[in-house]
């Protein structure tokens, strides 16, 4: 399925229906292609300064969830660990490539039931109590990915604040209880009316079901607009820092 969409930020792989063999029985893995860069929480917490940089990263983010959701494809566990920035074709151009392939739902496994729920600090509370396995997942991390970049680009101290090297402002407390939250409570106060309406689109997502939260290009006006960023890639220069690279993930 992913072959036949081509999607820009994805990498190859291969899947292997003898991939590893435990206690005398064989299960299949994706061989996948080894790709370093930094994670989408270190490359945020490495350009808090640059708010042009966090910009151009909005946008691809945006045009990937277009992209996916035009190919009829759930990533399904959409967190920084699996949304790496890597080099790109130009000397100055940086790429996003999604990893983590063996939770993602296409068309063929609608009637399929998943065996993950995807990263607690991402995900819609209502999928991590009924395992929700749908096209309709990712509405929720795009939308709230989003809205962090969003106040980090708006305000760089939320950072020292809320970072906690596994999330990227939001806590599962924060989606479980957001009338309690303080993250919430001081993104509501912010004089930036893009932000505050999305986080206020968060909230609201809170109280339905995964399929009421809303599209991010429909509260994101500007991602329809277009830009002169390529699909995967941004005029950005890589700095090196500690790689995170894809792996062996398994299929069971």
């Amino acid at each position: 399925w992913l072959r036949k969409a081509k999607l820009p930020f994805t990498v190859d792989f291969s899947y292997l229906e003898q991939g590893i063999r435990i206690a005398g029985k064989w299960y299949p893995i994706l061989k996948m292609q080894w790709v370093e860069g930094l994670t989408l929480n270190q490359f945020v917490g490495q350009y808090l300064d640059k708010p042009a940089m966090l910009e151009a990263l909005l946008q691809l983010w945006a045009k990937m969830g277009k992209y996916l959701r035009a190919a009829k494809v759930g990533h399904c566990d959409l967190q920084h660990g699996n949304v790496l920035l890597v080099p790109g074709s130009t000397p100055n151009a940086l790429a996003l490539k999604l990893i983590d392939y063996d939770g993602m739902w296409i068309p063929p496994l609608a009637k399929t039931l998943s065996g993950e729920v995807g990263h607690a600090n991402y995900q819609h509370p209502r999928r991590l109590r009924e395992g929700t396995y749908s096209l309709e997942v990712d509405r929720f991390p795009l939308l709230l990915v989003a809205t962090a970049m969003r106040a980090l680009k708006a305000d760089k101290s939320l950072w020292a604040k809320y970072d906690n090297g596994d999330n990227l402002l939001f806590k599962e407390s924060d989606l479980a209880v957001p009338g309690q939250s303080a993250l919430f409570e001081e993104l509501a106060s912010l004089p930036d009316a893009g932000l505050v309406m999305l986080a206020a689109q968060v909230r609201a997502a809170l109280k339905g079901s995964l399929e009421s939260a809303a599209l991010l290009e429909d509260v994101m006006p500007e991602a329809k607009r277009p830009s002169r960023l390529a699909p995967a890639s941004a005029g950005v220069t890589m700095q090196k820092t500690s790689p995170r690279a894809s792996a062996v993930t398994s299929g069971e």
